[in-house]
């Protein structure tokens, strides 16, 4: 492995970080700019939706949350995909709470830290 791809990966992970701590703090207009202009959304609760649309409709919607990320899987094969699973915890304005572990894929442009897509496996519920 080269120092370059060493650097891209690193700068990856860095990404996925960071989309997790934007799903805490609710940003979605950070969270978009990680996503590439016509980025998509693969949920299992909503189908494929463009990522803009995806999260400035959920993401206002928090009025708290929390998230802890637990580990990050490095695709050896398709080295433009890792994946990171975390637990997300939150309460919607209208009171409706969701809490549980997830699994993200995220999709890489080739030789880019911008996203394609994000893969969500949602979510083994936790009971509280």
């Amino acid at each position: 492995m080269t120092l370059t791809s060493d650097l891209l990966t690193d700068q990856r992970e860095q990404v996925a970080q960071q989309y997790i701590q934007d799903l805490q703090k609710a940003d979605y207009k950070d969270i978009t700019s990680l996503f590439e202009k016509n980025g998509i959304v693969i949920s299992t609760s909503r189908g494929k939706v463009n990522a803009k649309d995806f999260f400035y409709a959920f993401l206002p919607e928090i009025n708290s949350a929390t998230t802890e990320l637990h580990q990050i899987f490095i695709n050896n094969i398709d080295k433009n995909r890792l994946t990171a699973r975390f637990h997300f915890a939150f309460t919607l304005k209208d009171g409706e709470k969701g809490n549980g572990e997830y699994v993200d894929e995220f999709v890489f442009s080739e030789n880019s830290t911008q996203l394609t897509a994000v893969y969500m496996f949602e979510n083994l519920k936790f009971s509280d």
